[in-house]
């Protein structure tokens, strides 16, 4: 297990813990920080982190011959109130509504091989979150399902 917090607080941002069974767990307790009224969803910055943290993970995986199938299950917890990606809550001049669950789970992914792009195996879940977000997928993606961010 890894983490990454004050210790002096008793907080900790960021953790990432191997079990025994192969499941990697990782957390990211930071990054939706509300700011005073406003919880935002920077819907660029964290696609980014997903995929350069799923990115490295399958490194990882690859390099210890680790066999796949694999899955990935993205949870989003305490997001309640929360909008995605839209400083005014107004989205191409229509009002974003803000998330009406405290819980946005994810349906599972399956990955049956290293050579498929992480940001291609990602999109399910980030079209599943901006569904929650009254989008009907996520924009950061061209016609062709490559990740280009806005």
């Amino acid at each position: 297990m890894t983490y990454l917090g004050n210790d002096e607080e008793g907080i900790v941002y960021y953790y990432t813990h191997v079990f025994n069974n192969g499941v990697l767990e990782a957390v990211d307790a930071f990054s939706l920080q509300a700011q005073g009224e406003k919880k935002i969803i920077p819907s660029v910055a964290y696609e980014k982190e997903l995929i350069d943290a799923l990115n490295k993970y399958l490194y990882s995986f690859k390099k210890y011959q680790i066999e796949l199938p694999a899955w990935v299950c993205l949870s989003l917890v305490g997001i309640k109130g929360y909008v995605r990606g839209a400083k005014e809550f107004w989205f191409r001049g229509r009002k974003v509504n803000p998330i009406d669950r405290d819980e946005l789970i994810v349906p599972p992914i399956r990955i049956e091989s290293y050579d498929l792009p992480v940001d291609r195996i990602l999109k399910p879940a980030f079209d599943s979150i901006c569904n929650a977000c009254g989008h009907p997928c996520s924009l950061n993606y061209d016609e062709n399902n490559n990740w280009k961010p806005r």
